[in-house]
């Protein structure tokens, strides 16, 4: 879609704004743990188990988010594994006429994927609230704080 991202009803309503009421209520997910899948690569698993409990108590995970997250995990293997054969044998080959003559150099296709992975996981980290500037857009309804006061009172008066 084009655009900005539409605004979650309940920030609006916490901004003041009249468009709260012209919206309607989000879709409730509920708070259910998601389980890291048993076929995820041992990189993806080890993502996963840092990733999902942040998540969780960030209360930016669901269970419905499953599949998004075991994207994000696989992806982030598979990144580090390009990554890791980059480091190894660099980001370009030497083209040779036949001769024997360089002609020009070649980038890797890892290179290539390295770069897409890269691009596509930057997305999701912006959707799971995984970078500095989509933290700045996440608002999380605080709970009143209990009033200790009232308790005092009642407590010595009562």
């Amino acid at each position: 879609m084009k655009g900005c991202k539409p605004t979650p009803k309940a920030v609006l309503k916490m901004r003041g704004s009249w468009r709260a009421n012209t919206k309607a209520d989000a879709v409730d997910v509920g708070n259910d743990r998601p389980s890291c899948p048993s076929w995820l690569s041992m990189r993806g698993k080890v993502v996963w188990k840092q990733l999902a409990p942040k998540l969780m108590e960030s209360k930016l995970l669901s269970g419905i988010d499953r599949n998004t997250l075991t994207r994000y995990c696989d992806m982030y293997g598979r990144w580090r594994d390009c990554a890791d054969w980059i480091d190894k044998h660099g980001e370009v080959y030497q083209m040779k006429d036949e001769n024997g003559v360089v002609k020009y150099l070649q980038q890797w296709p890892q290179v290539g994927i390295y770069n897409k992975l890269s691009a596509q996981l930057f997305k999701m980290e912006q959707d799971f609230g995984m970078t500095p500037s989509a933290r700045t857009r996440i608002t999380i309804e605080k709970k009143p704080a209990a009033n200790t006061e009232k308790g005092k009172f009642f407590a010595k008066h009562g």
